[in-house]
């Protein structure tokens, strides 16, 4: 499909989901998340895609919400809400979903990377809360996603000062995984979706599923859904195979069955 503010690559089970509005940052729009939103919806859907990454065209990746076209304080309700839904459709999908951050991430923007299961960034890669610039709390989510990603006094340093911090900070305080020259950038996050996407799809999506509901789970919960997806796995086909491959020294092939 032809869309206006996003551009969607799928090969070799990897799909690769860029922001394209370079000349505002990628800032979001009320029709990026409708196109978001169909994207994910089709991507879920899509047995054949087993990772996802979500990246920006050009210089950022994404400097938060358009604030100077049709996003005014008198559509925030509609646009909060379109964008909420987004980053529940991004826990709740299947498979596992990488943040390559080429530049800036703001506001928003930041809020979009860390819904994301793991953020690879870019050397030129900036980070900001910059909600509190604005005389606003956070949104999209990130005040339940940063704390439990750099830990709760990290995260507040950071909300409620607004500071920007690079990406060599970001990694020191575990916001990202990998930082690599911007030229290296796709590569990195091609690595890894790689290796993703040759895995067991069905366990990883059970890995994903399973420790997202343990962050806000006891243990005895936890115990019992590991027990329980593991008991499932035990009969799929990629089990079977994992075993064979390991007995004949050989790399396995995974069918997602």
């Amino acid at each position: 499909m032809n869309w206006e503010t996003i551009k969607l690559n799928i090969e070799d089970g990897k799909a690769i989901l860029t922001l394209n509005r370079p000349d505002r940052l990628n800032a979001l729009t009320s029709l990026m998340g409708q196109e978001i939103r169909e994207v994910l919806t089709q991507l879920n859907e899509d047995l054949s895609t087993r990772v996802l990454t979500i990246t920006g065209e050009g210089r950022g990746f994404c400097s938060g919400a358009d604030v100077s076209g049709d996003e005014q304080r008198s559509q925030a309700d509609s646009w909060l809400f379109r964008w909420h839904e987004i980053i529940r459709q991004m826990r709740s999908f299947r498979s596992p979903i990488i943040a390559a951050v080429n530049g800036v991430a703001a506001g928003a923007g930041l809020s979009l990377a860390a819904a994301c299961d793991v953020r690879i960034a870019s050397e030129e890669a900036r980070f900001t809360a910059i909600f509190v610039k604005r005389a606003l709390s956070v949104d999209c989510g990130l005040s339940y996603t940063l704390p439990k990603i750099v830990g709760l006094s990290n995260a507040l340093r950071l909300m409620y000062s607004g500071d920007i911090i690079d990406a060599r900070t970001a990694e020191k305080l575990g916001l990202v995984s990998e930082v690599v020259p911007a030229e290296e950038l796709p590569a990195a996050a091609d690595k890894l979706a790689t290796v993703i996407a040759n895995g067991p799809p069905i366990a990883i999506a059970a890995i994903r599923r399973v420790t997202y509901s343990a962050m806000d789970s006891g243990l005895d919960t936890v115990l019992h859904m590991e027990q329980n997806t593991n008991q499932i796995l035990l009969h799929t086909e990629d089990y079977l195979e994992g075993v064979q491959s390991f007995r004949e020294k050989r790399a396995p092939v995974f069918k997602g069955r």
